[in-house]
């Protein structure tokens, strides 16, 4: 503008002088002048000028300035100036038609910026002044270069047209197509493109502008990187007042051609305040084009990501300062429509949905966020685990120092897990709902609460509160109520053994779990949980193991410090409901159970220390366990165990179930234990002491009767070695069993104190006497040793017995009286689970001879099925003597005879070989008596040898001489033989007479097997009173 008015001034005066002297003098004039006043260097070529039309035109003009601030350069090929040389002397506006350029280059090079601000409002009324001289300016084939400190603008080949108007249509503009070119002076950054533009400024006392440029197909490279758009757009249209220096921009609208619009609004105040309000709307219609754009500045994982949706940002921001003091003030939001993002994640695909909307308020600093957002996950495979669908809401808030989430919604569909092969956990719905709160300040997060619901269980709760920093800390409770057993169970199905699949469960259970890190505290976390069941039942598939009405409650408790050491406390009880183990039945209201337990574990070595373990019966008793455990490098424990525990109340939780009504039992006092077991690699010791005080047993049945029962049982097992200690020496370790009374239908004992002697996996009863049915019995030292790998005992010890009266045992009956005298002398009795083999003898006085008894042995001597196999031998019994007692018939003489093989069952005869005959003894009959006769004659072939008259008259003769008496007799799988020993003329004698007067006693079937049955119906017939 300085330079075209400078020209124009300078024309009217060359006008003057035009008619003095000639044109080379006037460009002379004209171009010293020019230099006087604007400083500037001045070259023209041909100048030619008419004054009527006003006409002047300049070739080849070049002007130039340089200064400390700046250097620049003008040149044109051509400039011409139409119009009335009379409005030109007047000052008229428009003065001229037309001014028009061509071949103009501008080279500006600003070396620095001053310090005085620019008078920008001098400079328009001074633009706007020059351009009010003519009606059009035109500019053709234009080139501008601008060199500034840090960048470099270029604009070449451009056609401009100004188009003055009054001051308030303003100046119109337009430039044609042109290229521009901006890059830094570092290369970090380059912009080219070609450039169109039109609009209207108003160069008054304020600037008015509407404005549109166009960039076509513009180039940028920033970074290194280049991009390429086809078409960028800007229309503007504002005003800016430098005297108020207010700016107000009344509509601005940037388009990127399928990428993004910017519609929007901008009004400010510059000065000693500060003031500026802004409000704008971009759209993002093809968010992949976005992606597009910026993928190669993306990490490698992110350029294959593919976005698809639109978005829009609608926002009002203003900032004022004054007096120091400043204040702004931002209101926006961010919509998100049809989002969907697909993107591989650690070679996982997903596809995620988001719409909703993002909306922030308040001033920059202190910025308000909220957000409404929706978001979907496609299906999801990650392993063994599989999600169908997630779908997630999220209402937030958010400021600079807080978050806080007042909805949480969220849905996984079709969650499957394969557990193992065939095994899977699977739901086709889980909800969670939750609220939650952050506070970036404090570093503090509260989660108020979190519900999930699983299909057909009762939701779990979840609330916390979490605290970062150097002392973090947190606390987080978890619970769930009314939970249904059975539907948990047939969610861990997958988990249950296969051993117990077939069980059943109900019941209801409350669970409550509690997790904290409290702060500046040597406790790293500490932890409290509950579980309390209602109505609770289970059982096994053959109910040997059962359960009902259980209301049991178990509680845990403890600390987890940065040692890796877990101490923990627990409880359970049960007052209610009953239970059945096999034959133990436990009603749980009369006997309710207390169980406390304590320790630390140790995740390192897999060990617990410190254990503390009561188990509590009120009605009962108490057993304690303490100790330690570990489990690595192998398993190892060292446990001490005391109990002290009512007998009675014990006996009725076996009573009451196993045990039936008549074969019920009465048991009192107490028993008491006190163990120690440790178990290192692979050997188990036990030691300790078992005691029995004040017990007393009744079993009415047999009239069993057991009165003040004292004991001290020492243990002393080990598994790792044999017994040592000899079993003729003392074992180290003394105890007894002591019975005040004992007593049944067979026995009655008092004061029985037993001696007992324990050793490492022996032990002993120390000698022992009783004295017992008038007689006395003698127990030597008997000792056992226990084998630790089968488990089995041997035992060594002997027995005598003194003068045992025979009429005081328990065998007597009506029918047989029988006295005499018992001796034995067993001085070996080697003891095992297989048998028990007795050496020695044992000797009865009866019937004025002996009964022996040897080669005793007991097989399986521990189970009902025992056997008892022995040798018998009859030495001189006197018949007499014998018949009196037993109801046969009388019978004289002596005999002799044997048993041999003799074997014995449940009570019965199994298997023997029986012999007896008669030895003559002189001054000794030898007779048999009619019903002797009868009897014997019953037993061998099942008939009465007489009957009728024949009866009759026999029963006055008193008895019936013989000669020789041998019967000979055998029972083999349930078979009887009866046979004589006596064999004359093919006859074969029971009994035989002698040559004179006598009977004979005759088995006429001596081949005949008599059955077991048949047997004992004979024997049933024999000693029958007569009729």
């Amino acid at each position: 503008g300085v330079v075209l008015s400078a020209l124009l001034i300078l024309a009217v005066a060359a006008a003057v002088l035009l008619f003095l002297f000639d044109k080379p003098l006037v460009k002379n004039f004209l171009q010293t002048q020019f230099e006087k006043r604007t400083g500037m260097t001045v070259r023209a070529g041909r100048l030619d000028y008419s004054l009527f039309p006003f006409r002047l035109s300049v070739e080849t003009l070049e002007l130039g300035l340089e200064n400390d601030l700046q250097k620049w350069d003008l040149s044109m090929t051509r400039l011409e100036a139409k119009g009335d040389f009379w409005k030109l002397v007047r000052g008229t506006k428009p003065a001229l038609e037309t001014i028009e350029a061509e071949g103009a280059v501008i080279r500006l090079e600003q070396k620095a910026f001053p310090e005085v601000p620019l008078d920008l409002k001098a400079i328009m009324l001074q633009a706007s002044d020059t351009l009010g001289l003519a009606k059009r300016i035109s500019i053709g084939n234009a080139r501008l270069m601008v060199s500034l400190p840090s960048q470099l603008v270029s604009l070449e080949n451009f056609d401009i047209s100004l188009t003055p108007g009054d001051e308030r249509s303003g100046v119109a503009f337009s430039i044609g197509r042109s290229d521009l070119d901006v890059k830094d002076k570092n290369g970090n950054f380059s912009l080219r493109s070609r450039l169109t533009s039109s609009g209207t400024l108003r160069l008054a006392s304020s600037l008015g502008f509407d404005a549109a440029f166009a960039f076509d197909a513009p180039q940028v490279i920033a970074a290194g990187i280049e991009e390429s758009m086809s078409l960028v757009t800007i229309e503007s249209t504002g005003r800016f007042d430098p005297a108020a220096k207010e700016l107000a921009i009344s509509h601005l609208k940037v388009g990127v051609s399928d990428l993004l619009d910017i519609e929007g609004t901008a009004e400010g105040r510059f000065g000693q305040g500060f003031f500026l309000e802004t409000e704008a709307t971009a759209r993002f219609e093809k968010l992949e084009n976005v992606v597009a754009l910026i993928g190669p500045r993306l990490s490698a994982e992110f350029r294959k990501t593919r976005l698809r949706g639109r978005a829009v940002f609608t926002g009002k921001y203003g900032i004022q300062r004054s007096s120091g003091e400043a204040s702004d003030s931002l209101a926006g939001s961010l919509a998100f429509e049809g989002v969907e993002l697909d993107h591989v994640l650690n070679g996982l695909p997903l596809h995620l949905r988001v719409s909703g909307k993002i909306q922030a308020a308040g001033p920059w600093r202190a910025l308000r966020l909220s957000a409404d957002v929706r978001s979907s996950i496609g299906k999801v495979a990650l392993g063994n685990l599989s999600v169908g669908r997630s779908d997630l809401h999220i209402i937030a808030a958010a400021t600079k120092g807080d978050v806080k989430i007042s909805k949480f919604d969220g849905a996984i569909k079709n969650f499957s897990f394969d557990v193992a092969e065939g095994k899977r956990l699977f739901f086709d719905k889980v909800m969670l709902t939750g609220r939650a709160g952050l506070d970036l300040g404090r570093k503090t997060m509260v989660l108020n609460s979190l519900e999930a619901r699983f299909p057909g269980i009762a939701p779990v709760l979840a609330e916390g509160n979490f605290r970062l920093g150097k002392t973090p800390a947190a606390q987080v409770q978890l619970e769930s109520h009314g939970l249904d057993i059975p539907a948990v169970r047939a969610l861990a199905a997958p988990f249950i053994p296969e051993s117990l699949a077939g069980w059943e469960l109900g019941g209801t259970a409350d669970l409550s779990l509690e997790v904290r890190r409290p702060a500046a505290s040597g406790v790293d976390w500490g932890f409290s949980s509950s579980l309390s069941i209602a109505q609770a039942k289970f059982n096994d598939p053959s109910f040997t193991i059962a359960g009902e009405g259980l209301d049991p409650v178990l509680k845990v408790e403890g600390e987890y410090a940065a040692s890796k050491e877990l101490s923990f406390r627990g409880a359970l009880d049960i007052g209610q409901g009953e239970s059945l183990w096999k034959a133990v039945y436990v009603p749980w209201s009369k006997h309710p159970l207390k169980t406390t337990a304590a320790g630390r574990y140790h995740l390192d070595s897999g060990g617990i220390d410190g254990l503390e373990t009561r188990f509590l019966f009120p009605t009962i008793g108490e057993i304690s366990l303490s100790g330690s455990v570990k489990t690595r490098p192998s398993f190892w424990f060292d446990l001490s165990s005391d109990a002290g525990l009512s007998l009675g109340p014990l006996y009725s939780l076996y009573a009451e179930a196993g045990v039936s009504e008549e074969n019920r039992m009465t048991i009192g006092g107490k028993m008491g234990a006190g163990l120690h077991v440790l178990k290192e690699a692979e050997e188990l010791s036990v030691t300790g002491k078992l005691t029995l005080a004040d017990a007393h047993l009744e079993r009415p049945l047999t009239k069993t009767v057991l009165l003040d029962v004292d004991a001290e049982l020492p243990v002393h097992y080990e598994s790792g070695k044999a017994a040592t200690d000899s079993p003729d020496s003392p074992f180290p370790e003394e105890g007894f069993l002591r019975v005040g009374e004992f007593r049944n239908s067979l026995l009655n004992l008092k004061l029985v104190d037993v001696p007992l002697r324990v050793g490492a996996n022996a032990f002993s009863i120390e000698p022992l006497t009783l004295e017992l049915y008038g007689g006395r019995i003698e127990l030597g030292r008997t000792a056992f040793r226990v084998d630790p790998k089968s488990g089995f005992s041997q035992g060594v010890g002997s027995l005598a017995l003194h003068n045992l009266d025979i009429s005081r045992l328990p065998i007597q009956s009506p029918q047989f009286k029988l006295t005499g005298k018992i001796q034995a002398n067993f001085p070996r009795l080697d003891i095992s689970p297989d048998e028990i083999a007795i050496a020695g003898r044992g000797e009865a006085d009866v019937f004025g001879g002996k009964v022996v008894l040897r080669d005793l042995t007991v097989s399986n001597p521990f189970t009902p099925g025992r056997t008892i196999s022995l040798n018998i031998d009859l030495l001189d019994l006197d018949l007499k003597k014998l018949t009196d007692e037993v109801p046969f018939g009388e019978v004289t003489g002596i005999v002799r005879g044997e048993v041999r093989n003799l074997v014995l069952s449940y009570g019965q005869p199994e298997r023997f070989e029986f012999r007896i005959e008669s030895v003559p003894r002189k001054g000794v009959s030898q007779t048999f008596s009619l019903k002797a006769v009868d009897n014997l004659t019953v037993l061998s072939s099942g008939q009465p040898a007489t009957a009728g008259t024949s009866r009759f008259w026999m029963r006055f003769i008193r008895g019936f001489r013989y000669e020789k008496l041998g019967i000979v007799s055998t029972l083999h799988n349930d078979t009887f033989t009866l046979n004589g020993t006596i064999h004359e003329g093919g006859v074969e004698y029971l009994v035989k007479k002698p040559a004179l007067f006598g009977i004979n006693v005759i088995n006429r079937m001596p081949e005949k097997l008599i059955s077991f049955k048949e047997m004992t119906g004979r024997l049933r017939r024999v000693g029958q009173p007569e009729k």
